[in-house]
């Protein structure tokens, strides 16, 4: 399974992905209002690298954000596709994947689908949303449609608190009636997931997680051993460690984040443990590689 690594709405966690690990998520929201500095740096960085990235529509963050309280029709949706669409194509990346505008709790599925039309004519890559307005029913047509599929932890996480089955249970779930029930197994990724394991899985292809930004919000980091992910403190001498030979393996890299805290007024101690946490969230992707390669496109005709 990849991992995207979201949550990099600032130029220097940009910085960070992009010189220590390929894959990541960032919004469309934020990334439009960038300086002209800003999107020239991260599309030569990104391009240079090659990172895959997933470009989510921005919805959640305006909906809740500039027109909290507001509604709109579905013209004012079509018009904020079309714009999504031709703008993040104008940006040039190399390897970029879409989220579509899943409107389905604003405006129902008539209008998905409506929007849906727009993203399948716009010569993009699409990462399409099940919500559990489809149904189960629509999860199946939705593999069939279409090659990248999305499922959303966190809606599961809301729907299954509480509950005696667990929102891992309901994933598994889903993820099952896929592989038994469709024609195909699409590419399938985990929306906004954090735990380690349902990252350990063959079926799904991608997810996201914002955990690689542990060690600068709350002072513990994600590092990799033995494995799997362990929480460590900062100051312990294990992250240290890793710190002073991830730095001395990378000189180059840190000197350009160095030089980019210098121009954006932060600290580079900062930052370093950022970039600390990315690339061990890239080790990790690593053994993941080895270990959890996705199984899917499989159709079952071809078992037989």
């Amino acid at each position: 399974m990849k991992i995207f690594l979201a949550g990099a709405d600032q130029l220097i966690y940009k910085v960070a992905i992009a010189e220590f690990h390929p894959y990541t998520l960032f919004s469309y929201h934020y990334f439009k209002e960038a300086s002209d500095r800003v999107k020239k740096f991260m599309i030569e960085g990104f391009n240079r690298t090659n990172t895959e990235i997933i470009c989510d529509s921005g919805l959640f963050t305006f909906m809740f954000g500039a027109a909290k309280g507001k509604s709109f029709p579905l013209s004012w949706w079509e018009d904020y596709a079309r714009k999504y669409i031709e703008t993040a194509k104008s940006w040039g990346f190399k390897n970029i994947t879409l989220v579509e505008c899943d409107v389905h709790k604003l405006l129902g599925m008539d209008a998905t689908w409506k929007l849906r039309k727009i993203f399948e004519n716009s010569g993009m890559q699409v990462l399409y949303v099940w919500h559990k307005e489809e149904g189960l029913d629509g999860l199946i047509k939705l593999c069939e449609r279409y090659d990248y599929i999305a499922l959303s932890v966190p809606e599961l996480r809301v729907l299954f608190k509480g509950k005696e089955h667990s929102y891992r249970d309901a994933v598994r779930d889903l993820l099952n009636r896929i592989e038994t029930k469709s024609s195909k197994i699409p590419k399938i990724h985990l929306l906004g997931n954090t735990v380690e394991e349902l990252m350990k899985e063959h079926t799904p292809y991608s997810c996201d997680s914002t955990h690689w930004l542990a060690g600068v919000r709350w002072g513990s980091a994600k590092v990799f051993t033995n494995g799997q992910m362990k929480t460590v403190n900062i100051n312990e001498s294990l992250f240290q460690q890793i710190k002073k030979t991830t730095i001395d393996t990378y000189p180059e890299s840190f000197d350009l984040v160095r030089r980019e805290c210098l121009m954006n007024g932060r600290t580079s101690e900062h930052i370093i443990n950022v970039i600390i946490c990315a690339r061990q969230f890239s080790t990790y992707q690593q053994y993941l590689d080895r270990n959890y390669q996705w199984v899917g496109y499989k159709r079952k005709s071809d078992a037989l």
